[in-house]
């Protein structure tokens, strides 16, 4: 199941181990976010959230 995460993910062109940097998460943890395999904190998700939703990562996806 795709969730928002990926979408922004996607759209920016960052990977789970970049995420997890950014955030200050393991990659583990937002491995398990994106798949719905754990209750996620709130806080975790705004760690996310802020990171995916900030205009200082650009989109790193190749334009065709």
């Amino acid at each position: 199941m795709k969730t928002n995460i990926d979408e922004l993910m996607r759209e920016k062109g960052i990977t789970n181990k970049e995420l997890a940097t950014l955030t200050g998460l393991h990659v583990k943890t937002i491995r398990e976010v994106r798949k719905g395999l754990t209750v996620t904190r709130s806080s975790t998700l705004r760690k996310i959230m802020k990171v995916l939703k900030s205009e200082k990562i650009f989109n790193r996806t190749k334009i065709k």
